[in-house]
């Protein structure tokens, strides 16, 4: 993905411990799948980085909204506290950004002195990219009479995150994509009332009693059984989600020791 090195802004999207995703716009620097920014070592991405390296980014604005259509590279990131890692990055930065991150580092400087915020350590963060990881092979793709509501249960309770919208001319919600972890779902508006049958969508997660009290707790989607250990050394639980289709969410057990 070329244009990630000449972007302003990219939409880093990590990861914390029940699955769930949250985005945040990061300058960045680097090429051909190697780059790196800098960042306290405090900070919630730095925190989440350490418990989970996957990563997902976009193009994106200042304030973080991504690009219509915008490629999503997935991958991996690495928090660096040597002192050569930090200053390779700075540097980079520095030749990229300009004024702006020398003015960045002196307000940065100012609110460690004044005792604004809290004290952090600078870190590297070192992002390896694969554009092509970004489009899984598999795609499920999911039919539901409301497709709102399905977006709903499905960020709320399964801890998924809008990729991508699309409305009909009456404003309704047709389509939607959704992501969690590296793995990708399609939402489609139908106006079939039969109930889905047929079909499981299982995915692992990091801690599946993390994610079976956050899927509980919404109130959301119908809960079929609650997290048990299996005979084939996976913890699963089973939900069922508004549209009907069955969905198991586990972890691996060796991952629990």
């Amino acid at each position: 993905m070329p244009e990630l090195g000449d972007a302003r802004y990219v939409s880093l999207t990590t990861f914390k411990k029940d699955g769930s995703s949250i985005a945040t716009p990061v300058w960045i620097t680097g090429s051909d799948g190697s780059y790196a920014f800098t960042t306290g070592d405090k900070a919630w991405k730095t925190v989440r980085l350490r418990n989970n390296p996957s990563v997902r980014v976009q193009l994106c604005d200042l304030r973080g909204r991504v690009k219509p259509n915008a490629e999503v590279c997935s991958g991996t990131g690495e928090v660096h506290a040597s002192p050569e890692a930090i200053g390779a990055a700075e540097r980079a930065l520095a030749a990229k950004y300009g004024w702006q991150f020398k003015a960045t580092k002196l307000v940065d400087g100012f609110k460690t002195r004044f005792g604004r915020g809290p004290k952090q350590a600078v870190v590297a963060i070192h992002l390896s990219l694969d554009s092509s990881a970004g489009t899984p092979r598999i795609q499920p793709f999911l039919q539901y009479r409301d497709v709102a509501a399905a977006v709903e249960c499905l960020t709320q309770a399964f801890g998924f995150r809008v990729e991508q919208a699309e409305s009909g001319p009456d404003g309704t919600l047709e389509h939607a994509v959704l992501n969690l972890y590296d793995g990708r779902v399609m939402a489609r508006r139908s106006s079939d009332t039969k109930q889905p049958s047929g079909s499981l969508t299982y995915v692992y997660v990091d801690d599946v009693d993390a994610h079976f009290g956050i899927a509980s707790g919404a109130g959301i989607a119908e809960i079929l059984s609650e997290p048990a250990d299996q005979p084939w050394g996976d913890r699963v639980y089973d939900v069922r989600d508004v549209g009907g289709h069955h969905w198991t969410f586990a972890q691996r057990l060796a991952t629990r020791l």
